[in-house]
């Protein structure tokens, strides 16, 4: 490159900043993610691919210093600009890559693990004091769990590697890739835990050097956890190897709430005042603790599934909840009537942030009062309990179910992420709420 636009150091800049790029498709085209007993190959410094967008930005802010240095303000402020500001938002990744699996997952895993290590042989039938007290002690010591080479079963060897890989990624081909693990049915402090736990053992937790490169997030589904997740949150903030997890991770905490789940589990109006009142709780028990607290809207398309105009929902939060962020799902069925036509999609997104500025900018006109929250909780617990008399202590209910809706059909059809039930049993506690 040094021999090709001699007198032309900008060009030879771009040209070699090209090179570097088509090395990184070629790399990450080609990339298997490695482990040995050593932990993760370390990625030599010398190489011709960039290591994630902090990498490509030093070369683009190198030559954007340059040019305002040398009288090139008003080409620095063109294409140049532009790019460094697609970098800054997009990475060379796009989208970050959420981690999910389901508690009992973990649970199962851990349950195998201290019985190969000794540490203990009825994990799993623990009451969640004693999972939660056993957790702490564990990421209070130092003593490794898993060996390099896996001698557990399939399911935990498959648990234990998706730590790895992630660790693998992370390092091997790209650092903005995965932020984020997500704990379906999270039911206790055991179950966030847990993960933390298995991460140390892959290496994505260490807090000896301060290192922690996961947030994990909480997924309260049912009514009952959502009900129960500001005590789950209090406990985990009073855990000193959780506290300084957050240390880690910029004292952030993320928590989703389930919308489809809770629907399906207890009813509509049921559901919805249990999210109301576990983010007014949340965000008391965050304020309380001096954590910054980021609500996960995991948000249906249709209105059985707690979707609707997404906008009403921003503003029908609790108030002093959003302050100025929040993250929530697009499902699949709404993903083209509002990102297919371009012009749509961008009053989408102003309806979007117009919420969001008024969320967290304007003042509640009005504060919970008591009677309504007394009336409201008494209309949800009504609620619930004729929704789960005909839905769940119905014996009737489910043949009728199978037989007016196509539901038998719709789990043959291959055009889902996952399967229709989370086991082979067709109840309806273990029918997702989206087949």
């Amino acid at each position: 490159l040094a021999r090709r636009n001699e007198f032309e150091a900008y060009r030879q800049k771009c040209t070699y900043i090209h090179a570097r790029l088509l090395a990184t498709l070629r790399h990450t085209e080609s990339y298997e993610p490695t482990w040995s007993i050593d932990g993760v190959a370390r990625v030599p410094d010398e190489r011709d691919w960039y290591l994630g967008a902090a990498e490509l930005l030093a070369d683009l802010r190198l030559m954007d210093a340059s040019l305002r240095a040398n009288a090139g303000a008003a080409m620095a402020d063109g294409d140049l600009h532009d790019l460094i500001r697609l970098v800054e938002v997009f990475g060379l990744h796009m989208a970050t890559l959420d981690i999910r699996q389901h508690s009992d997952r973990h649970t199962a895993a851990l349950h195998e693990i201290f019985a190969t290590a000794g540490v203990c042989n009825n994990y799993d039938e623990l009451s969640e004091a004693e999972r939660t007290a056993l957790l702490s002690r564990e990421l209070a010591g130092r003593r490794p769990l898993i060996p390099p080479h896996l001698p557990f079963g399939a399911e935990t060897n498959e648990t234990v590697q998706t730590f790895r890989t992630i660790r693998a990624l992370l390092e091997q081909l790209n650092p903005d890739t995965i932020h984020t693990y997500i704990i379906s049915m999270t039911r206790g402090p055991s179950d966030v835990l847990a993960v933390l736990l298995l991460a140390r053992e892959a290496g994505l937790y260490d807090p000896s050097n301060g290192t922690s490169r996961l947030d994990i997030v909480p997924l309260c589904e049912t009514r009952s956890d959502l009900q129960h997740a500001p005590d789950i949150f209090t406990q985990l903030l009073q855990t000193p190897a959780y506290q300084t997890h957050l240390d880690c991770r910029g004292n952030r905490q993320e928590i989703m709430l389930g919308y489809s789940d809770s629907n399906k589990d207890s009813g509509f109006v049921a559901a919805n005042w249990a999210l109301y009142v576990a983010q007014r709780d949340l965000t008391a028990v965050a304020e309380q603790h001096g954590v910054k607290l980021r609500l996960f809207h995991g948000r249906g398309g249709a209105i059985g599934r707690g979707g609707g105009a997404t906008n009403h929902a921003i503003l029908a939060q609790p108030p002093g909840t959003v302050r100025g962020q929040l993250r929530l799902t697009e499902q699949g069925e709404v993903i083209f009537d509002r990102y297919g036509i371009s012009g749509i999609a961008v009053r989408h997104l102003e309806q979007l942030l117009h919420a969001l500025l008024l969320s967290t900018f304007v003042p509640p006109s009005a504060s919970d009062r008591t009677e309504w929250c007394d009336a409201l909780t008494e209309l949800a617990d009504e609620s619930a309990a004729a929704y789960r008399s005909l839905v769940y202590d119905d014996p009737r209910f489910l043949q009728y179910f199978q037989e007016a809706t196509p539901i038998r059909e719709i789990v043959r059809l291959n055009i889902g992420s996952r399967p229709a039930s989370r086991k082979t049993s067709p109840r309806i506690e273990d029918l997702r709420a989206i087949p």
